[in-house]
């Protein structure tokens, strides 16, 4: 899950925390967020810190050639089957 870190500083008024919809977001320490408006926001805001999980990659489906050969095989083998039946 994404966290996010509120890193606060002097313009921020010294605060200790900041409030922002259902979350607290206290100097320093990283808070689970869900919320996707707020992570965007968060993004373009330099005091706080998002870091997103890797995600892995996505898995890879066949390609086109991939799929032409499988089906040439598969008709190949239906052929076949369908000669050794009427012999």
């Amino acid at each position: 899950m994404t966290t996010i870190k509120f890193l606060g500083g002097e313009e921020t008024g010294n605060v200790a925390f900041v409030d922002w919809g259902r979350f607290r977001f206290t100097i320093g320490q990283p808070v689970e967020c869900d919320d996707k408006h707020i992570i965007a926001k968060a993004r373009r805001n330099r005091f706080f810190q998002v870091d997103e999980p890797a995600t892995p990659d996505p898995p890879r489906g066949l390609t086109p050639i991939e799929k032409a050969r499988a089906a040439k095989a598969a008709k190949a083998a239906a052929e076949k089957a369908a000669g050794d039946d009427a012999a």
